[in-house]
């Protein structure tokens, strides 16, 4: 893997590699509905693929001289052969696994063990992180971030100078511009390879003047979100590392311009950066710890009273002995007659050794993640079950017109860990809900 690695980021040291990018970009980024359905997925790059080419890229100053055709096309080419090899290198250890297996014949192992050792690798784990979907539409990341800091919104507006719901105006009105100029670009009659390097790099380039209606907000915003090629990403090497693209999406051009590559990564930035914003705030650390903690809980309860109403959610549910003793708490809690459920939420991420594939990490990150709070959850459906316990909110005790004779487990986390079913344990559980939710019906 490292050798393909050296490989690309050579790639982005030739000069005017941004060019060969910027038509990777418009190939990959840009599709109709009618090219979505014939295209063959594993001949593009995803958005993450390109995130990581074009922090490789960020490692130097960007050479802005247009290379000659031959050129390009060369590299254009060579960064899909190398990437595609790149994928290849993550199905090394799984298909040595595969092999031993097969020579080895029936082992001590039962089949489940042997299916958990080959695909609960750590290899297999970041392969699927890395080439995952991203978990949330741009304008989800958007409406959520205004949610997720409502309560930070005075830390945010003196440290920063603009507030989140204008941060995602801008962010809108960035991808706008992308749209509208890739269109002008499709009808655009191009004059030769030249015209249309310089036509294809400036669909996704805008000024200051581009933004001129947000007033005052563009510049504190430029500043959060934007960085300088040749003085970020130094220890960047391997995906799943922290690439400083995705906090600060805009590169500064010379001649005050600016390259916004994957406009969804603002929008992502904006829900996911100002929290560690403010955790290197010592003084406002904690309370920005507790509001990320009340953002979960909120969002989960808002939910469930779309479902279930809000007559029928509780939040911060204390389950108590006859005696008074408190036997555990449930974060959001959904009563539907004689049946509940039960949300336990958490806002631990998988951390950057865990997305590398590092198993050790991969595992005790997980557990504080999803495992610790579905065993909690377990606590809570047998303390629920036992009839002798009682509910309370704030002291007040919750009547309930019928005992609860079953109850259901659901794991919340505010961030997306980047795999689809996180465990069995979870995914058995929304079955369950999923059947039960069929036959309410």
């Amino acid at each position: 893997m490292r050798t393909i690695i050296e490989q690309i980021r050579a790639l982005t040291t030739e000069p005017g590699f941004i060019y060969t990018l910027a038509l990777v970009l418009l190939r990959d980024l840009f599709m109709t509905p009618e090219d979505i359905a014939d295209i063959n997925p594993r001949e593009h790059l995803n958005f993450q693929e390109i995130t990581f080419l074009t922090g490789l890229l960020l490692k130097e100053k960007i050479n802005l001289s247009i290379p000659t055709e031959e050129e390009s096309a060369g590299r254009f080419e060579e960064v899909y052969r190398l990437f595609l090899e790149l994928h290849k290198s993550y199905h090394t250890t799984f298909l040595e696994e595969l092999g031993d297996l097969a020579q080895r014949g029936r082992t001590s192992q039962t089949p489940e063990q042997s299916y958990k050792k080959i695909f609960g690798a750590g290899d297999m784990v970041a392969e699927t992180i890395f080439y995952g979907g991203s978990g949330a539409y741009d304008f989800q990341y958007l409406e959520f971030a205004a949610q997720k800091y409502r309560h930070d919104a005075a830390w945010i507006w003196s440290h920063v100078g603009v507030g989140v719901s204008k941060m995602g105006e801008i962010a809108k009105e960035l991808k706008t511009l992308h749209e509208r100029k890739f269109n002008n670009f499709i009808g655009s009659k191009l004059a030769g390879f030249r015209e249309l390097c310089k036509l294809g790099l400036e669909v996704f380039c805008f000024d200051g003047g581009d933004l001129q209606k947000f007033g005052d907000a563009v510049e504190p915003f430029l500043n959060a979100f934007s960085l300088a090629p040749g003085e970020v990403n130094a220890h960047l090497e391997f995906p799943g590392q922290y690439n400083e693209l995705q906090s600060k999406p805009i590169i500064r051009l010379e001649g005050g311009q600016y390259f916004l590559p994957i406009a969804f990564i603002i929008s992502e930035a904006i829900y996911e950066t100002p929290f560690y914003w403010m955790n290197v705030d010592e003084a406002y650390a904690e309370t920005a710890l507790l509001n990320r903690g009340r953002f979960a809980e909120n969002v989960t309860a808002e939910l469930m009273m779309r479902v279930f109403g809000p007559q029928n959610v509780y939040r911060d549910v204390e389950v108590r002995e006859k005696k008074g003793h408190v036997v555990t708490d449930i974060d959001v809690l959904a009563i539907v007659g004689n049946k509940a459920i039960v949300c336990q939420v958490k806002s631990k991420r998988l951390t950057e050794l865990a997305r590398r594939g590092d198993q050790a990490k991969l595992l005790a990150d997980f557990k504080s993640a999803i495992q610790d709070a579905y065993h909690q959850g377990l606590q809570c459906r047998k303390a629920l079950l036992d009839k002798k316990n009682k509910l309370f909110i704030n002291g007040q005790e919750i009547h309930l017109d019928e005992s609860i004779d079953d109850a259901y487990l659901m794991c919340v986390t505010v961030d997306h860990c980047g795999r689809g079913k996180c465990t069995t344990c979870q995914f058995q559980a929304t079955r369950s809900l999923a059947a039960w939710m069929r036959r309410c019906r």
